[in-house]
């Protein structure tokens, strides 16, 4: 953004994308008043998303959820094809899912994620906000109440933390009531 306010900057932009001599990795730059402006969807919004009993099923299974109607881990009709609308049809991500799951567990994350890529039209990776240990061990030892309050906590901090590193951003969260 910074760049882009620069009048030096855009005026370069500008010559250089005359003549053809704009790097692939930055068209969008080349292309920032149509890209900043607020008229193209992504480069306003970005996706979040609960990750078990959103994005799939969780089987009912402790620790990650209650739903019990689809298959462990059955991804929910319909939720890649909404994901890829929400960006329409872009594979450049601008989607973050978010999980109580430890960071530890982000190398499971990313291979689950790789897998729905291949097999279930996931059209591009999200970033991960993660939760932490002291979160899980609180849960599992207090249980109850408590031990939900301090992963919707976590989950809460994350996307605070999120949201301040794109605050031009506008934000659609997709999420259970869990």
């Amino acid at each position: 953004r910074t760049l882009l306010e620069s009048g030096h900057f855009t005026r370069l932009m500008k010559k250089a994308k005359k003549i053809d001599c704009v790097h692939a990795h930055l068209h969008f730059m080349a292309n920032a008043d149509e890209c900043y402006s607020g008229q193209t969807f992504l480069a306003r919004r970005k996706v979040l998303f609960d990750v078990d009993d959103t994005l799939h099923c969780s089987g009912g299974q402790a620790f990650a959820g209650i739903d019990k109607r689809y298959p462990k881990h059955a991804v929910y009709p319909g939720f890649m094809a909404l994901l890829t609308e929400l960006h329409a049809g872009s594979t450049l991500s601008q989607m973050a899912a978010l999980s109580a799951r430890p960071s530890a567990m982000e190398d499971d994350l990313v291979k689950k994620f790789q897998r729905m890529k291949e097999n279930n039209g996931l059209h591009a990776m999200p970033a991960l906000l993660l939760g932490e240990f002291a979160t899980g061990y609180t849960f599992i030892t207090k249980g109850g109440d408590q031990g939900m309050k301090a992963l919707a906590e976590t989950k809460i901090k994350r996307v605070r933390e999120y949201i301040r590193l794109y605050p031009e951003f506008r934000l659609v969260f997709l999420g259970d009531n869990g």
